[in-house]
């Protein structure tokens, strides 16, 4: 089994990591990374039998439709990251179009891709014709999100994709596979720890009262995936006021609701979605940006989306921004964060509202990490998708693993 490095290689991005056996050849993710323009995996010249995707992020599935420019391969994931990928792919071709930036695919090609996507349900697993083998394990990010666990000849690969072991308000704890020869594994926080879940959310609550208590507006940028939901089914438990939901992220709970074995607490969800109310119109949206209540709206970094619009409105306004997910470098969220203008469209402008930050991270944090390479205990490590990969192994060195941060094209037998 030999292992190619395609994307994610020491920086957060285009996942995608190539498998070969001696008659198959498999692609983990196949994602993008979207700066002024759009980055892909090392995919030219290559062709692949099949692609197993481990979940529905952009940054994991972007570049599929790429795949088929000289290929046509069939495409793995779990039940609802079928619809949640072709919503994120359909809405990328729209903001491509309206930014005049072209995407790397083709619709014919996007059409292509969604044609070809097969569903399998966890541990359910599926047999290619040399007898390689795998099956999708329940990775506790989003809902949907699987880490791939891989067998070919005897040899065990296992790819974590995105994961945390923790329950989240939205996803049950990650599982992993009881052994593997070799494991790639997210580094995203490989330094960092993250806060402890039900104290955050304490902490959140009670913040988001006392703006609701003085007669403001708390506005929440969220992701559409995981998130909102998160978020949703919080305020529901804590009915400290009207919540309202704009954006991609009413589909997205739309979606996720036709799979309640897929979130930690389908009845919790099903509530979350009878009180939260959706924003239908911008007649709607401009009564309910002055009003007394907590409205949930993507972008989760602000570089796009409603949010851009309510924070128009606010701008002079009682209100507060609850920011729960990362800021990347550059986004408006980071600017927001580091007193800068923000973005919006046709002109920058500093925004003056109060924020604060709460760290929700839907990754695994130092301790999982550790804590999933030492259960799993493989005789190679190679650290993906984070900006200290070098350094973790390093560390990992020195706790006895043979541990790798793969450079870009990167080749490694099994």
């Amino acid at each position: 089994m030999k292992i190619s490095f395609l994307g994610a290689c020491r920086e957060v991005g285009k996942s995608a990591f190539s498998v070969k056996t001696d008659n198959l050849r498999l692609l983990l993710d196949c994602g993008i990374k979207i700066h002024e323009d759009y980055e892909t995996p090392v995919l030219k010249n290559l062709s692949f039998d099949a692609c197993i995707l481990s979940h529905a992020h952009l940054d994991h599935s972007g570049s599929i439709p790429a795949l088929f420019k000289h290929n046509n391969p069939a495409v793995f994931s779990t039940f609802p990251t079928i619809p949640l990928v072709s919503l994120l792919l359909e809405d990328s071709v729209k903001i491509s179009t309206y930014n005049k930036v072209p995407l790397p695919y083709t619709r014919s090609e996007l059409n292509k891709a969604l044609r070809k996507m097969v569903a399998l349900a966890y541990e359910q697993e599926y047999q290619f014709f040399d007898g390689t083998k795998f099956s999708f394990l329940d990775a506790g990010h989003i809902p949907g999100s699987a880490g791939i666990a891989l067998e070919s000849k005897g040899k065990k690969l296992f790819y974590t994709g995105d994961f945390r072991l923790t329950k989240t308000g939205i996803s049950t704890p990650g599982k992993l596979p009881k052994e593997a020869d070799a494991l790639i594994i997210e580094s995203t926080y490989a330094f960092r720890e993250h806060p402890d879940r039900a104290k955050l959310e304490k902490d959140l609550v009670k913040k988001t009262k006392e703006i609701i208590d003085s007669g403001g507006t708390a506005l929440f940028p969220c992701f559409a995936i995981g998130r909102t939901q998160e978020m949703m089914e919080l305020f529901t438990k804590n009915k400290i006021a009207d919540v309202f939901v704009d954006g991609m992220g009413q589909r997205v709970s739309d979606i996720v609701s036709e799979f309640p074995s897929y979130v930690s607490d389908p009845e919790s969800f099903q509530d979350a979605l009878s009180f939260a109310r959706p924003v239908k119109d911008r007649d709607m949206r401009k009564r309910i940006a002055k009003s007394n209540s907590i409205i949930i709206t993507t972008a989760g970094m602000m570089d796009g989306g409603p949010v851009l619009s309510y924070l128009q409105q606010l701008k002079s306004e009682n209100a507060k921004v609850f920011l729960t997910g990362y800021q990347v470098e550059g986004t408006n969220g980071d600017k927001l964060v580091n007193h800068q203008p923000v973005n919006f469209g046709r002109y920058s402008e500093k925004v003056t509202l109060p924020f604060e930050h709460f760290d929700f991270s839907a990754h695994a944090g130092r301790k999982e990490l550790l804590k999933a390479i030492k259960q799993i205990n493989p005789s190679k490590v190679f650290l993906v998708h984070g900006d200290s990969c070098e350094e973790f192994a390093a560390d990992l060195k020195t706790q006895g693993f043979d541990a790798y941060a793969p450079a870009l094209g990167e080749s490694f037998d099994i």
